[in-house]
């Protein structure tokens, strides 16, 4: 079984683009998530945290996490073939 909060994050990943196509920035709350697929607030947490890494979202305190609407990233860790 795979981990819950990486199974969450590459769920949520796949809804991104509608959250946009219906012009919404704005996820749902942590704990709208959190009820809607019947897992902690911990493991929303945690699968929110990916996509900001990812570069996907901003998290922000008080205003909740914004989707950017970019492609992820690059990962400090993996260099690009063009450096």
């Amino acid at each position: 079984m795979a981990i819950k909060y990486k199974w969450l994050a590459g769920h949520l990943r796949e809804q991104l683009p509608d959250y946009t196509a219906n012009g919404i920035h704005r996820l749902p709350t942590e704990a709208a998530i959190s009820q809607r697929y019947k897992v902690s607030r911990q493991t929303v947490r945690q699968a929110l945290s990916v996509l900001e890494q990812e570069g996907l979202i901003e998290k922000r305190q008080g205003s909740g996490s914004l989707y950017h609407g970019t492609q992820p990233r690059r990962r400090p860790d993996r260099p690009s073939a063009l450096q």
